[in-house]
């Protein structure tokens, strides 16, 4: 029987574990939380922080998988850069998965190979002095360590300053982060195929984030509607962030920032987008299957780079949580032929807060159509009629 270790069980893994159950392949998932929604798609669960490698390679001892991934999941990286080390499967090694999710080791690499990013400066906890910074305000200062707009804080003065950096510092395991310049412009995703250490661009995606002092992606789409000309360019930025990193055999998430200087990387990740990105956008768009070539990956198959098969455009809206506690929660009757999902994530008597982060939402819509446009009208529309009462 052909085993796939699957490293986190959240909403947007679960494509993912349905389309090992479609090989075929049996699977086992680890998440900490023994309610995580994709646990019920997985054919055995192992209760783990993906944090605790030790405990996560001893899990992976006992499965004894053919492969093992993290799919969409940043903080599983590491942990499954470790596993494949230990059991001698395919992934990428561990110096690599360490560039690819520490901010400070990732923007040194583009510095030393000349991949445009922003100015920065590294702080620890024990090091950190406001005589120090010589970068022009605004400033963004953030955890070296943390994925998902957990700790970002927008800083307007130097009376901000200590506060952001204190809050950000602890929301770090590490308590070290780096304040860079703001960098201002239309945001976007590249999610990348990497062939050998050859990065191929599969897909340019529009990102809506709801700005300052989060910046908690609330919306994407694909085609970007961005001209050709800036598309290449930031294409170009994107496989040499790929390069730099020494990606390899892998799938990547990279986001970028259009500045007037031109496109700069925020950040990239060796994984799948999340927020149903690279899970269903891609699909939707393209047609091309990417939790299949991630299994394949994983279980060391050779891999070509896919083509798109379809021309078609896709777009998510998120509902962003607020202060209160659930007391009715109703979608609406699907009408709209545009419309792939409608996904609710909170039920009646659920206390929830106001949205922080990427995981303060209380659901979201999916949408494909002939033109990005069209498929974004149609998720807002679905969300008008959604109805969710707090008190």
């Amino acid at each position: 029987m052909t085993k796939l270790l699957v490293l986190g069980a959240s909403e947007f893994q679960i494509p993912l574990l349905k389309q090992a159950r479609k090989m075929g392949i049996n699977t086992c998932v680890l998440d900490y939380n023994e309610n995580a929604p994709g646990i019920k798609y997985a054919d055995e669960y192992r209760q783990c922080s993906l944090k605790d490698i030790p405990t996560a390679v001893k899990i992976a001892y006992e499965y004894k998988p053919n492969g093992v991934t993290a799919g969409m999941v940043d903080v599983a990286v590491c942990t499954c850069a470790r596993i494949c080390k230990e059991l001698g499967l395919p992934g990428l090694s561990v110096a690599v998965a360490e560039r690819s999710t520490d901010k400070f080791k990732m923007i040194e690499a583009f510095k030393a190979n000349n991949v445009p990013h922003p100015q920065y400066i590294y702080f620890s906890k024990n090091t950190f002095s406001k005589e120090k910074i010589n970068l022009k305000y605004p400033l963004i200062v953030k955890p070296i360590d943390m994925a998902g707009s957990r700790g970002i804080e927008l800083v307007n003065s130097e009376d901000e300053l200590a506060t952001a950096v204190n809050k950000s510092i602890m929301a770090s395991d590490k308590g070290e982060i780096i304040i860079e310049e703001y960098m201002v412009g239309p945001e976007v995703s590249v999610e990348l195929f990497v062939e050998g250490y050859k990065p191929y661009v599969l897909q340019i995606t529009d990102k809506l984030t709801s700005g300052a002092p989060h910046f908690m992606e609330i919306g994407h789409s694909q085609p970007s509607s961005l001209s050709n000309q800036i598309k290449d360019s930031i294409a170009r930025v994107a496989c040499s962030a790929v390069e730099a990193l020494g990606l390899n055999n892998c799938v990547a998430h990279a986001e970028i920032i259009i500045t007037e200087e031109g496109p700069k990387m925020v950040e990239i990740g060796a994984r799948m987008g999340g927020d149903g990105i690279q899970q269903q956008l891609i699909e939707l768009s393209t047609g091309i299957n990417l939790q299949e070539i991630v299994i394949k990956l994983a279980m060391g198959e050779q891999v070509s780079c896919p083509h798109s098969t379809i021309k078609q455009a896709s777009a998510i809206r998120f509902i962003p949580s607020r202060e209160g506690t659930v007391v009715d929660v109703e979608a609406p009757e699907i009408l709209d032929k545009c419309i792939k999902m409608v996904n609710l994530l909170c039920n009646p008597g659920e206390r929830v807060s106001n949205a922080k982060d990427n995981s303060g939402r209380l659901g979201y819509v999916i949408a494909q159509a002939d033109s990005a446009s069209e498929a974004i009208m149609a998720c807002e529309d679905t969300i008008k009629k959604v109805k969710i009462v707090l008190e």
